[in-house]
């Protein structure tokens, strides 16, 4: 376990004294949130949960061994590093698949350590199979984003890959790109990439193909395109973490709510100084603020280091202390930030400043506030918090 994390029975044992910047995660929360997807899918159906990029920033390792301990049988991520990691420092002996590139040079670790590679073409394919040992793999199909897969048309290609002799094919897998959209054409482009994806299948099952795993539906296409249920697993990745990928978009919130998806983590910090500056004094790198009127100003412990973004600064992000909200002056720097505080407050150093996070009653506080003016997606917004920052883990 990292240096870095911290693992507490409940909420009310967590002590912050020692700590400038921490991130919550609620786990109590994230097995609601496992439960949810359970019961939008079909029972016959099991769950892939995909942890790269740290757990969208959240934590790989405990996060993946939590899952593991409440039945999570499969995980997913991105590098053979991430899957070595999950192998070696963390306790996950489930299945994990290795959803891009890894080097054909790696097959040897691959098998060592019974990982699952992702074909991502025909001549990849070939290539792994000339490397002795037999390796567990999943074909991914192209149906519509270009990146990488073989394209769902060439049938004749894809089924050559299951008579390569040094490669367990174990299931078939394509990605939705447009399922958070909410637009008719969008909507229309994932139809279509269903039907693509559902076109290969019935054609490899004609020529006799043993599929095995069949799976398609990420977060959003769980929640928005699983009516039928005629797959063999799901790949859930920021849904486990109950927030919407796009705060501006009242659907997915409803769609959320609805099915009662609960946020599972809070950004906070600590002040660091508190000063008072007079008219016309300059603020920061840049002297990119300057004072309108006699003017209180706090320093708090994160920076862009930490995933607070530059962009912040330019968009006017506001921290929360002591129920105030405190807009950013100045640019962001990498280790602090310096926010203008009202003259009246009794804010001093030590005070907790909150990013992003649960109030006691549950509820998110500043999510949007903070993706919207991250200049980012959630997805890259979250994989960026820094590793320096402390990750707090308690049921």
């Amino acid at each position: 376990m990292s240096a870095l994390s911290k693992v507490y029975s409940s909420k009310e044992e967590i002590n912050t004294d020692g700590l400038r910047c921490w991130l919550e995660v609620n786990l109590s929360n994230i097995k609601n949130n496992i439960e949810c997807i359970r019961s939008i899918i079909d029972d016959k159906m099991d769950i892939i949960c995909v942890v790269k990029a740290n757990a969208y920033g959240l934590g790989s390792i405990n996060i993946s061994n939590y899952l593991s301990s409440i039945g999570i049988k499969y995980f997913a991520v991105a590098s053979l590093q991430e899957a070595l990691d999950l192998r070696n420092i963390g306790k996950v002996n489930e299945e994990i698949i290795i959803l891009s590139w890894t080097p054909v040079t790696e097959k040897e670790t691959l098998i060592k350590y019974n990982l699952t590679q992702t074909l991502i073409d025909y001549d990849y394919a070939k290539k792994l199979n000339e490397v002795p040992g037999i390796v567990k793999c999943h074909i991914k199909v192209d149906t519509g984003m270009n990146r990488f897969g073989h394209k769902f048309t060439d049938v004749e290609t894809i089924k050559k890959m299951y008579e390569l002799k040094n490669l367990n094919i174990l299931g078939i897998f394509s990605h939705l790109c447009r399922v958070r959209e909410f637009e008719k054409e969008a909507d229309e482009y994932t139809k279509t990439q269903i039907e693509n994806f559902d076109a290969i299948i019935q054609q490899l099952e004609k020529e006799g193909k043993n599929i095995g795993i069949k799976h398609l539906m990420n977060s959003y296409g769980i929640l928005r395109f699983n009516n039928d249920n005629k797959y063999n697993m799901v790949r859930p990745g920021l849904l486990m973490y109950g927030v919407s990928p796009d705060p501006e978009n009242a659907e997915i919130d409803l769609l959320l709510n609805n099915n009662n998806f609960k946020p599972v983590a809070s950004l906070k910090c600590k002040v660091m100084t508190v000063k008072i500056i007079e008219k016309g004094e300059k603020v920061g790198y840049n002297s990119k603020y300057t004072a309108e009127e006699k003017t209180k100003i706090a320093t708090i412990s994160i920076g862009y280091a930490d995933g607070l973004s530059f962009a912040s600064s330019r968009n006017k992000f506001r921290a929360i202390i002591k129920g105030h909200l405190c807009q950013i002056v100045g640019n962001v720097c990498m280790d602090s930030t310096i926010v203008k505080i009202p003259l009246e407050s009794d804010i001093q150093e030590g005070d907790c400043a909150i990013i992003f996070g649960l109030d006691e009653k549950g509820n998110l506080q500043n999510h949007k506030e903070f993706l919207t003016k991250s200049g980012a997606p959630i997805g890259e917004t979250f994989s960026r918090l820094g590793q320096r920052i402390t990750r707090i883990y308690h049921l």
